[in-house]
Parts: C-alpha cells; sequence; structure tokens
C-alpha cells in the first residue's frame, strides 16, 4: 500500500518550536569565537555547481520509501537535475541538518567569516556552530538582511505550532518529492530528505560531484 511522501516529513510540533527558536534567538546573541561550539558534522568536499543543473520534466511521484543512505550514482543524478533546489539540497548534503530546521535557518545565521552556521541550543542557550564548506558559502547570497529566510519557499513565519507543522510539512513536501521524481526517472530505489542526513559523505569523498566537471 502507498502513502503519501508528505507523511515521511511528519515534522512534531516539539521539534518546530525548538527549531524556530534556535536559528531566531542566535540573531540577538554575540557570536564571538568563545561563545561558539563547533559541531564538526558537515563535509568540507566540493559539490556539483548550479551550472550543471539541467531542467526536467518530470512526473510526480508519490511513494512510501526508506530513508535510505544515497549512494554515489544518486547524489550525482540529483545535483545534476536539482534546478531550483540545487541550494537546499547541497544545504542539506553538506551541513547534514534535519530539513524542517534547514527550512528555518535566517541569512544572520550564516557567519562567511568564520565559515559556519550559527545556531543556539533550545534548552541550554549555548550557541553551536555548524561548519560551512566554501564550495556551499559561494552559492549562499550575500547582502541580504540578517532576518531574511535562506529558502523562502519553505521558511514559516507562523507563531502557532499545529498550523506552523502542517505548512512546514506541506512546503518540504515539494523539494522530497521533486529529488523522488529524479530518482525515479532513472529507475533508481527512492529516498528522502532525510537520505542526505544519514549518507556518510566524509566516507566518500571520491564521489561527490566536483565543482566544474
Amino acid at each position: 500500500m502507498s502513502h503519501s511522501t508528505r507523511g515521511t516529513l511528519s515534522v512534531s510540533n516539539r521539534t518546530l518550536n525548538n527549531t524556530r527558536e534556535s536559528w531566531g534567538r542566535t540573531l540577538d546573541k554575540a557570536t564571538s569565537n568563545e561563545d561558539i561550539m563547533p559541531i564538526d558534522n558537515a563535509t568540507q568536499e566540493p559539490i556539483m555547481s548550479p551550472d550543471q543543473a539541467e531542467q526536467p520534466s518530470l512526473p510526480r511521484i508519490i511513494q512510501s520509501t526508506m530513508h535510505r543512505k544515497l549512494e554515489p550514482i544518486d547524489r550525482e543524478i540529483i545535483f545534476k537535475g536539482a534546478a531550483g533546489w540545487w541550494l537546499f539540497f547541497a544545504f542539506l548534503h553538506s551541513t547534514k541538518l534535519p530539513c524542517d530546521e534547514a527550512a528555518m535557518v535566517l541569512h544572520g545565521n550564516v557567519d562567511r567569516e568564520r565559515k559556519i552556521l550559527v545556531r543556539s541550543v533550545h534548552k541550554s542557550g549555548r550557541i553551536l556552530g555548524i561548519p560551512l564548506s566554501g564550495d556551499l558559502l559561494k552559492y549562499i547570497p550575500e547582502d541580504l538582511p540578517a532576518s531574511e529566510p535562506l529558502f523562502p519557499k519553505l521558511y514559516c513565519d507562523i507563531e502557532d505550532p499545529v498550523y506552523l507543522e502542517e505548512q512546514l510539512n506541506e512546503n518540504l513536501a515539494v523539494p522530497s518529492e521533486f529529488m523522488q521524481a529524479l530518482l525515479a526517472a532513472e529507475n533508481r530505489p527512492l529516498a528522502t530528505l532525510f537520505s542526505f542526513r544519514v549518507t556518510a559523505s566524509r566516507s566518500l569523498p571520491d564521489v561527490v560531484p566536483q565543482v566544474g566537471n
């Protein structure tokens, strides 16, 4: 029996409350080197540039699938056909953030000088620095307001956690189904946005698409 891909996202109210505060609160906090705890969970390898992305015309695919790891061929297919979702896929691949957290990132969370993504931990209030690769940073637009979402098509500015959960799941279903359509068009097993998170990028540095190739 098949299920909608929207069910694979299933963002909880508790997660959304933590996510909203984690990114928003960092804009009002100091971000000196002493304030930030580094997290070494992001790939530093280069990735395929958006210049290589093709504009596919694909059918809508809605099927259940496991959060499987992405193989080299999967990543090549996804980044080559990502089109307007290239930056979001690259962001998930590089930072290993959950897709709901990535959707709520603001430009003010991006520290270009130190090449990190700054966020606070909800319970402790500590500020964490998630490494950002140089290849990813150069494709993130500069000179935008700190309060501007990095992914405006996905970001949700809704206070009520119930409606926020519903809208965020709806928004994230779009890139999720697009990615699944890319894989299905090449007869590859389906995967979810969470697959970027469980793919151990450091263990496969030689298969990450190279910029300029």
